[in-house]
């Protein structure tokens, strides 16, 4: 009888960790949200997706983000399941807060189902 093999977790975990803390926690991400994500914005929605000041080199998109949702759309999106510990403390600490291991509970597959017929 042949013997399943499931894919490691926790190369996903690490993926996960590095993710969250390079576009969420600390200091860390003052090029993400100054530069990053605003190139990326306007490479897919023109100039239709953010105000004149918001593309100001100095602007900071963190200030106009809600984390709760952000971090709400990110669990549901990819599957991963974080502590309510973690949640809870970097709602109250997204500057300086860093995810560890421990604070990813759980990552689950996605299916994302493609509308399409095949003939």
């Amino acid at each position: 009888m042949r013997e399943e093999r499931l894919p490691s977790e926790g190369p996903y975990r690490t993926a996960t960790l590095k993710f969250l803390n390079y576009t969420l926690s600390g200091e860390r991400n003052f090029k993400f949200w100054r530069k990053g994500i605003k190139k990326q914005l306007e490479e897919k929605f023109l100039r239709l997706a953010l105000s004149d000041s918001e593309l100001d080199k100095n602007y900071d998109l963190k200030w106009s983000v809600d984390f709760k949702m952000l971090i709400k759309r990110f669990q549901f999106l990819s599957g991963v399941t974080l502590s309510e510990t973690a949640e809870k403390e970097f709602l109250l600490h997204p500057s300086v807060f860093t995810f560890l291991q421990s604070d990813v509970a759980k990552i689950s597959a996605r299916v994302k189902h493609l509308s399409m017929v095949t003939l």
